[in-house]
């Protein structure tokens, strides 16, 4: 990070996601911001690390990188489906260990951690029927199941997040956040719905600002332009604040 930047944004990705999965965003990011993916392991630059059990070490890897970035500059996390729920723990532990916490969390493409997993149905027992549950949320099917080169590099990873995610359970016990929240939405994504998007406001005490983008559960990739446009609106809106009380 250069002294040029003002703030991080910290990218998380979703399920069988990479950090490669954001790179496409730094030359369209507000230029004040660096943009900063974490990767998982077992893919991208950590292809050679073997992929998570289960969600506790998912989240603990996930929870020491962040810490490397945390310390010298101001930051907004972003997480996307899995990468949304990865964001709302990262959140929570920061503040429970007392580290810097977020200036503003971006939630994209889940319901908050009390409804997510009402809302998904799929059987990771049958690969058919996990096929078409991926199909339904607008993922590339025929790259990642029918394509045998493509599905020997990527499907691994994304079962192996999705059997990760299922370990999830939220505790039901949480202080609401001391920063402001954004939630965004594909109009088309079957895993969200307008009123248990609404419950993510219960979950901050600073106010909840909410976006529909057009587009399916990978909206982030089809309109990336209109995602980076709300996007940078939170990360100006953060910047003139911290001016206006200098």
């Amino acid at each position: 990070m250069t002294s040029e930047y003002l703030i991080k944004l910290i990218c998380i990705p979703y399920a069988g996601g990479s950090a490669v999965t954001y790179y496409g965003w730094r030359n369209r990011l507000d230029c004040r911001a660096d943009l900063v993916p974490l990767e998982l392991s077992g893919r991208g630059e950590r292809l050679s690390e073997p992929l998570y059990e289960n969600f506790s070490q998912m989240f603990s890897d996930m929870y020491a990188k962040l810490l490397n970035d945390i310390h010298n500059c101001d930051y907004v996390l972003f997480g996307h489906s899995m990468g949304n729920t990865l964001a709302f723990e990262l959140a929570r532990e920061v503040i429970k260990q007392k580290q810097k916490p977020p200036a503003h969390v971006i939630f994209s493409g889940r319901l908050p951690p009390d409804l997510c997993q009402k809302s998904e149905s799929y059987d990771l027992s049958n690969i058919i029927c996990f096929k078409s549950w991926i199909k339904n949320i607008g993922g590339p099917v025929d790259i990642l199941f029918d394509n045998p080169v493509y599905s020997r590099h990527f499907l691994p990873a994304l079962i192996s997040d999705y059997h990760v995610i299922s370990d999830y359970r939220f505790n039901g016990v949480y202080e609401p956040f001391p920063f402001g929240i954004t939630v965004i939405s594909g109009t088309d994504d079957p895993c969200t719905n307008p009123d248990g998007l609404r419950r993510w406001k219960q979950f901050t005490e600073k106010g909840a600002k909410f976006y529909e983008i057009p587009g399916d559960h990978f909206f982030i990739n089809s309109a990336a332009d209109k995602t980076l446009c709300v996007i940078n609106g939170v990360i100006d809106e953060l910047l003139r604040g911290r001016d206006s009380c200098e």
